[in-house]
């Protein structure tokens, strides 16, 4: 989808597969939003390598 959606906006494509958050587990209901605006340039982590998503 993020790709479809880099095509219709001309958005460059997905940068990286995964982005490792030392504070996001891959079972973080939310950790599949984090990865895809990630890995899309979207958000970036904190120095530390964390997300802080509360």
């Amino acid at each position: 989808m993020m790709e479809s959606l880099a095509l219709n906006l001309q958005l460059p494509s997905v940068k990286q597969t995964v982005v490792e958050f030392t504070d996001v587990s891959n079972n973080y209901w939310g950790y599949q939003a984090i990865q895809t605006t990630s890995c899309g340039g979207f958000l970036s982590r904190y120095p530390n390598k964390t997300f802080k998503p509360e």
